[in-house]
């Protein structure tokens, strides 16, 4: 039985979907997440650990720090490949605290 943050990200699960500032795709076997404006671009900085969603999270384009990680101004630039869902929703947590509650 699904819990109720699977169910949100069933689209993710079967393809892909956006949270805020992110899109999340599967690929064979794994999932990539990447600011939704970076989906075609194929020069992005690449991350393949959970952990690392918390530096991304933490400054803007300019290098300002984001105090609010919900406000509208993720950097761009980056690529975070995982290879389980529940590392995706760790990553989740990071960039969106208490989001997915």
């Amino acid at each position: 039985m699904q819990n109720s943050v699977e169910r949100a990200l069933e689209p993710a699960l079967r393809g892909r979907c956006s949270v805020g500032q992110i899109l999340i795709r599967k690929t064979d076997g794994s999932f990539v997440l990447c600011h939704r404006d970076d989906e075609v671009r194929n020069d992005l900085q690449r991350f393949e650990n959970a952990d690392d969603a918390l530096e991304i999270a933490k400054y803007d384009d300019p290098g300002n720090y984001r105090s609010l990680k919900t406000a509208p101004n993720l950097r761009h630039g980056w690529r975070l490949e995982l290879k389980t869902f529940e590392e995706v929703r760790r990553a989740l947590d990071y960039f969106y605290p208490g989001r997915l509650a």
